[in-house]
């Protein structure tokens, strides 16, 4: 999701500009050695540092809450969402949903601006997912972003 963001793709950008500018010097000879260094350090820090960040992150996170690894189940109603995991239950009403965004794969339910229920569109039937948009649409002072 990081790599969605505007700002993040300008970064990556001019990155791939700092590397081509780095290959340019490099062909060109060592006169400019010194320079060479910063665009190449500020293209391994977009493409591989910060990914990997992310990744460790994320796996650290997955590790240390048990209720992350559980199986978890949604039920969809008109008034909310009905969150069940192994060790806990949870209610979310539609109100305080923030946002919805459908992916290729996936419906986020986010309950603030960074923190989202990831649903995998593999767990309905090709039947409810229309269903679920409709559900969705009639909801009032909800973001919505829904594929077509």
């Amino acid at each position: 999701m990081t790599y969605r963001k505007i700002s993040v793709r300008i970064l990556l950008v001019i990155a791939c500009l700092f590397l081509l500018f780095s290959l340019m010097l490099l062909i060109e000879g060592e006169r400019m050695q010194d320079i060479l260094y910063f665009p190449l350090l500020f293209f391994i820090l977009m493409f591989v540092y910060i990914p990997f960040t992310i990744y460790v992150g994320a796996r650290k996170i997955f590790r240390l809450h048990g209720h992350l690894q559980e199986s978890v189940s949604y039920n969809f109603g008109s008034d909310r969402i009905e969150i069940s995991g192994e060790s806990y239950k949870s209610e979310l009403s539609w109100d305080k949903v923030y946002k919805v965004l459908e992916l290729n794969n996936w419906f986020l339910f986010y309950q603030n601006g960074s923190v989202a229920n990831p649903v995998p569109k593999r767990s309905f039937a090709m039947q409810d997912i229309p269903h679920l948009r409709e559900l969705i649409t009639e909801q009032k002072n909800l973001k919505i972003k829904l594929k077509a």
